[in-house]
Order: C-alpha cells, then structure tokens, then sequence
C-alpha cells in the first residue's frame, strides 16, 4: 500500500467495492486518504510465508477477511520480490478464489540471468496457468531494463501482468 491507496479509493467511490489492503510498512494515520469505512480494510502485515514475524501468509489473509467463497475476488500485488514465494507458497484453492490477478514480478533480469529462472519464475507462472490465463503484460517504466549479453535482449526489470481466471474465458466453436 505504501500510503497511498489511489486504486482502491477509485474501486470503493466508483463501483462501491471493498478493498482489503495489507502493508507492515504503512499505518492508517500516514495514508494520503482516510480509510473508507465500510469499504476498506487495514491489516498491518506484511504478506509472507507463514509463521515469519509480523506477518500474515496470501492463504491465511484470505480465509480471515474474505471467508466468502462464492466471491470472486482480486488481487493486485507488488511486494517488491516476495511475490515470489508467497505465490508458491499460497494453495491452488486461494488463488483460484480471485477473478483477476495483478502482479508486479520483479527482479527479471537476475532471474534469468542466474538459472533462478526455474526455481522462482517459471514455477510460479506454472501454477497461475492451473487456474489463470495471462491477458496482458508490460514492463514496469519504474526501472528500466538490463541488456542481457547472452541474448542481446532488453530484460525489464520489473514486469506488470495480468491473469483472468479461466473460467471467465468463453469457448468458442462448441
């Protein structure tokens, strides 16, 4: 969240949709906006793997705040890195559980260019494409690129993407 809360106070004027924000870095007093109550939920936590200090894992956040399961819900997420394993960490069931997903994937370029390719990236994208299908993808402007020697490609340094359930898809020629 970082204090600023500009998305979900748009979600809760416009369309009257609650937001269910989480950052240990934030506090409700240092907000550019007031807390929509009603609309917006606060936890100081950070979104991590289960049991680290002062902080609340995807799967346990859910199930305490939307307990809801014929809700379809989003996600929006920018955790600076630990996107990461909390997404490996986080059961097929939750994220199942959310329409869109939003997610800022950072760190690309070192990544791919140290094999953790295969023990962060391709795994969690693996286990977004059991239950979402990618819908749109754009570099970061935030940090620019790294030129990747091996390939002579421009490698973002952060990536925005964006997955649709695949339930929401319709199938067509049936």
């Amino acid at each position: 969240v970082c204090n600023s809360k500009r998305f979900e106070d748009h979600l809760a004027k416009e369309y009257a949709i609650k937001s269910y924000m989480c950052d240990f870095s934030s506090d409700e007093d240092r907000f550019e906006t007031k807390i929509i109550p009603g609309l917006q939920f606060f936890r100081k936590k950070w979104l991590d793997l289960p049991g680290a200090e002062n902080s609340i894992s995807l799967d346990d956040w859910i199930d305490l705040d939307c307990p809801y399961t014929e809700k379809d819900l989003m996600l929006q997420m920018d955790i600076e890195g630990a996107e990461y394993r909390n997404l490996l960490s986080a059961k097929v069931e939750t994220l199942n559980r959310f329409r869109i997903i939003l997610i800022e994937f950072h760190q690309l370029p070192k990544l791919i260019s140290n094999s953790e390719y295969e023990e962060y990236l391709e795994p969690v994208l693996r286990k977004l494409n059991l239950t979402h299908t990618c819908v749109h993808a754009h570099p970061n402007n935030c940090c620019g690129d790294v030129l990747d020697r091996s390939t002579g490609m421009n490698i973002p340094r952060v990536i925005e993407i964006t997955f649709l359930r695949n339930d929401r898809f319709e199938v067509s020629g049936k």
